[in-house]
């Protein structure tokens, strides 16, 4: 034979998903042997698949997770099947193009299988050559007792609390009034009678030579359910390139939970910067408090005259001994944030703003969504006769001034 190599791949079967007897040989074209090698081969998992049931969605998600961030690629295939224990016929598959990372998932809608027991089989592929090829057992219970069932829905108001009320663009629950004129997050907000924003808040987009404010748009649609559970809002702010959808809702006991979704217009955008901005009252901008987010690292404390910055927390709360607003940002999709302290306060004549850098920049080549919660604390006067005690004993710089306030320490919670 003249010289060079033989490229050979074959599926083989393993024994306990370990071991195979693998055989090759050549003929001539005579049919007598040249040569011939028989050899036991031990498998070698390129990746790794694991299943996820969702009865509850009646949806099977398979996270496949590759050996090397070497094999990432565009050419890396993964096809998925369901079959029937003991039968051969697919009667569902999946498939994944294309890794972009280490792991993928992707999601089997499997609500018209009946309930019993199955095979899902895996196979990757890296430019047409095979990773490898697995099966896994796999039981399908029936729906769950409580599925579907109502326990814990809500169908009415429950007491002390009182249903929303609804008119315009104003929101009322229990000792909050919240208005959404011109503003796809609030435009005003008074806690027990006491207006607590200087001006809407808003989130910024700055594009190229475009500013998109969610504060300068027509007023929200805003429609309240027949208990007064909740109130739904829904709007947008509409760029030269970009699309800014809000969808929010409010309820009876004054949480807000708002999503926006920032969709290109056709070609990928780049955002230069996206900052949600909060201009409080600054008499109501006196008490800072992020122990929701790390009680040993906390930074609480008074907020100073002249402005601070500090770095990024989960939950925030801006206000005085009796009355704040509490924030829940997640903005962790949003790119590029380099910013060592991207939460700023800015004092300016009666006002104190909350800024916070949710990204230095970012492209958005396809809908980008994320959420922020917000609510108005607390609902009724405190007892002055009491406090609650954090057991926390470093005391800080401003001690004797929380102190004089009726507070422990620097750290304290408002429920």
């Amino acid at each position: 034979m003249k010289g060079g190599d033989i490229r050979w791949q074959g599926e083989l079967e393993y024994d306990s998903k370990a071991v195979a007897l693998a055989s090759l040989s050549i003929e001539d074209t005579a049919g007598a042997v040249v040569a011939r090698r028989s050899c036991l081969i031990q498998a070698n998992r390129m990746y790794s698949v694991h299943l996820f049931n969702l009865p509850s969605r009646r949806e099977l998600v398979a996270k496949l997770k590759l050996v090397s961030e070497e094999l990432v690629g565009k050419d890396v295939v993964a096809d998925l099947s369901i079959v029937r224990k003991g039968d051969d016929r697919p009667l569902l598959q999946g498939k994944v193009e294309g890794f972009s990372k280490s792991v993928e998932e992707t999601t089997l809608d499997v609500s018209g299988l009946a309930a019993g027991d199955y095979v899902v089989e895996a196979r990757v592929t890296k430019g047409g050559w095979l990773l490898g090829k697995t099966k896994y057992d796999w039981l399908k219970i029936g729906d769950p007792e409580w599925l579907g069932n109502e326990i814990g829905i809500l169908k009415s108001v429950p007491a002390p609390w009182t249903p929303v009320k609804h008119e315009g663009s104003r929101i009322e629950v229990w000792g909050r009034t919240h208005s959404f004129a011109g503003s796809l997050l609030p435009a005003s907000m008074k806690v027990l009678g006491e207006e607590m924003l200087a001006g809407p808040m808003r989130l910024i987009l700055k594009s190229g030579d475009e500013t998109i404010d969610t504060a300068s748009v027509d007023d929200p649609l805003i429609v309240a359910d027949e208990a007064g559970i909740r109130v739904n809002i829904a709007g947008k702010a509409v760029g030269k390139k970009l699309t800014v959808e809000v969808e929010g809702e409010l309820e009876f006991d004054g949480f807000g939970y708002f999503t926006f979704t920032f969709t290109p217009m056709g070609e990928p955008v780049r955002v230069d910067s996206i900052i949600f901005e909060v201009p409080f009252n600054k008499k109501y901008a006196e008490l800072y408090d992020d122990s929701g987010h790390d009680i040993i690292a906390t930074q609480s404390g008074l907020i100073a005259e002249n402005g601070m910055a500090v770095a990024a927390p989960e939950s925030i709360r801006v206000g005085d001994a009796r009355r704040g607003v509490q924030f829940y940002p997640l903005f962790g999709q949003m790119g590029e944030r380099t910013t060592a302290k991207p939460l700023m306060f800015v004092p300016s004549g009666e006002s104190m703003t909350l800024r916070y850098i949710i990204s230095d920049g970012v492209t958005i080549d396809k809908p980008l969504t994320n959420a922020i919660g917000v609510m108005g604390t607390p609902v009724k006067p405190r007892d002055t006769g009491r406090f609650r005690k954090t057991g926390h004993t470093n005391v800080p710089a401003n001690a004797p001034d929380l102190h004089a306030k009726g507070y422990s320490g620097a750290h304290y919670g408002i429920g």
